[in-house]
């Protein structure tokens, strides 16, 4: 099994967080440019500044990998994201989708490791890669149903095999 090369962000960028803190993964369909990535980094960043529940100050943060992945971090033991709060950060996601003109939740979109570039295809495509022997066992995947901190230390980059994807395909 190949050795997994964690982001170090995923250490240094969370470090205050408990492994218990919950956490939302948006990926988008396509790498952003430096452009998007910019307006992206404003508007979140402005989100989670504000982001409350009930009036409380949600303990949040962000992180934006690789021009791909978008994660949202909430430390629920200072208060707990609420049906609305959660809401109010899909809405922001779906602004965002409009402004860029693109998609963070097209779940039929599959991103994985070829070398040390990252790949989108559809699940249709990621299958006939995973027939034709070009993904493998040990290519990385990305498991974006993680919920927690400790999940995403452990589980979002991952070889195929130990992915829900494998699941999926067998």
């Amino acid at each position: 099994m190949s050795q997994v090369t964690k982001s170090p962000i995923l250490k240094d960028h969370f470090s205050q967080f408990p492994d218990t803190a919950r956490v939302w993964v948006y990926q988008s369909e396509r790498p952003l440019t430096e452009k998007e990535e910019k307006m992206l980094r404003t508007e979140i960043g402005s989100f989670v500044e504000g982001w409350s529940a009930h009036g409380n100050k949600l303990q949040a943060d962000y992180a934006f990998l690789y021009g791909t992945f978008l994660i949202l971090m909430v430390d629920e033991a200072q208060a707990s994201a609420s049906g609305c709060s959660i809401d109010d950060s899909v809405h922001t996601i779906q602004g965002l989708e409009k402004l860029l003109g693109i998609s963070f939740m097209n779940r039929m979109v599959v991103t994985y490791r070829e070398g040390e570039e990252l790949k989108h295809v559809s699940m249709n495509d990621f299958w006939a890669l995973i027939k034709s022997g070009r993904v493998t066992n040990e290519t990385i995947v990305y498991n974006n149903l993680i919920k927690n901190k400790s999940e995403l230390e452990a589980s979002w980059e991952v070889p195929l095999e130990r992915s829900w994807h494998k699941q999926m395909f067998d």
